[in-house]
């Protein structure tokens, strides 16, 4: 059935203007174009799926092809179950010759953000069964399959509001956990990157180690730091004990320099490089959670006022910068402003517990350095998951629902 698609991508290709069209039996209706694909909904017999046909060459069909080898090398029939109910179903992968084929399952439903779009409000219940089935689907992710998304947002969170069945879609920016030369690039979406990201960038643009090659302002720091070395064998040349005091004084000095250069090198290097996979979703999904915390109905008392206001200011829309450098400082000062806010909340006013939980761990446990929830230099983010998900499912009323849910935690982290 997939071969047919594979054999004639042209002729496919050529017909995608007309929107909707049939050939041999297959019938296609063009579901969006973007810059490296065309996505088409197919319709033959009795079975419906999505081919997305790609336009130039890109590292998605590859990184697909991993997660499906991935998936299909699980031998646990619970956790196979979980892949299916969370994650989009990868039917098959064309990679023999241009261009190259994806095919999808077809899922029923919108993503999240044209959800909430639809939507003035949306009650407490849905709001934890939302959040629970993300957390625990990104989890499934990170510790069955040892994959990062990358590119977490409610766009590439796919929804049935009907059904509440929820997946996630879009796994064009994946990478292993443990790839460095997968997770070391700039990808990502406006408000939903990580910090440190935007921070690589910036110092990129700005001048710093880019792809392996000194730019001035590292050469330039490097000549400054020989300068400080060097000093101390000219004070070798003096051979009186008093000079050779001041030798010993002035090499103190320099040690307690260097000591300052090191630490300062070190914290610059916290911002020089990516994050690590699992933080960049970590960060995403507490921004997700924010913005649907922004669609419930609750009664404001000041603390929630002051929580709104921030919320409000930090999704709107951006006001539209041309320079590059300007754009990027902006949407990391941004997220700055926001974290650093909402350490300033009163968690204990917060009527809805999983917003008060997750802002008492912000206060608790964030790092602004990394980005992330650290305690003596240790991630805790699988903690702080974790004691989210146990709120979800302290909230959610129905019991049959709630045992499943309980369920699945166990076979997760287990």
């Amino acid at each position: 059935m997939y071969d047919f698609i594979f054999q004639n991508t042209d002729l496919i290709l050529e017909k995608k203007n007309q929107n909707t069209f049939t050939i041999e039996g297959y019938r296609f209706k063009l579901v969006g174009e973007g810059t490296f694909g065309i996505v088409f909904k197919i319709i033959y017999k009795e079975h419906t799926f999505i081919a997305k046909i790609m336009k130039k060459p890109d590292p998605e069909p590859e990184k697909l092809k991993n997660i499906k080898d991935k998936i299909d090398k699980i031998s646990s029939g619970k956790i196979e179950k979980l892949i299916t109910k969370y994650i989009t179903n990868i039917q098959d992968i064309y990679l023999k010759s241009n261009p190259q084929v994806i095919i999808f399952e077809y899922l029923d439903g919108i993503d999240l953000s044209e959800y909430l779009k639809k939507e003035d409000e949306i009650q407490d219940s849905e709001f934890y069964l939302i959040i629970f089935k993300l957390i625990i689907s990104v989890s499934l992710l990170h510790n069955k399959l040892k994959i990062s998304h990358r590119d977490l947002k409610p766009q590439n969170i796919f929804y049935n509001p009907e059904t509440n069945n929820l997946k996630l879609i879009d796994f064009g920016f994946a990478c292993n956990l443990n790839d460095y030369s997968c997770y070391n690039r700039y990808q990502g979406t406006h408000n939903y990157i990580h910090p440190r990201m935007n921070n690589k960038k910036i110092n990129n643009l700005q001048g710093g180690s880019l792809y392996g090659i000194n730019t001035k302002k590292n050469v330039n720091r490097q000549n400054v730091n020989r300068q400080n070395v060097n000093r101390p064998n000219v004070n070798r040349q003096n051979v009186n004990r008093p000079n050779v005091n001041r030798q010993n004084v002035n090499r103190q000095n320099v040690n307690r320099q260097n000591i300052k250069n090191v630490s300062s090198l070190k914290n610059n290097n916290i911002s020089r490089r990516f994050p690590k996979p699992r933080s960049q979703d970590i960060f995403s999904i507490i921004i997700i959670i924010l913005k649907i915390y922004t669609y419930l109905d609750y009664e404001f008392n000041v603390e929630e006022l002051k929580l709104n206001k921030f919320l409000t200011v930090f999704f709107s829309p951006n006001i539209k910068i041309n320079i590059k450098l300007n754009k990027l400082k902006k949407r990391l000062d941004k997220k700055k402003t926001l974290f650093n806010n909402l350490k300033t909340i009163d968690h204990t006013k917060i009527t809805n517990p999983l917003i008060s939980i997750l802002l008492k761990l912000i206060k608790d446990y964030w790092n602004f350095k990394e980005h992330n929830f650290i305690v003596k230099k240790k991630d805790i983010s699988k903690k702080v998951l974790n004691d989210l998900l146990n709120i979800c499912i302290k909230n959610i009323k129905e019991p049959k629902l709630k045992k499943i849910f309980i369920n699945e935690m166990k076979i997760i982290y287990s």
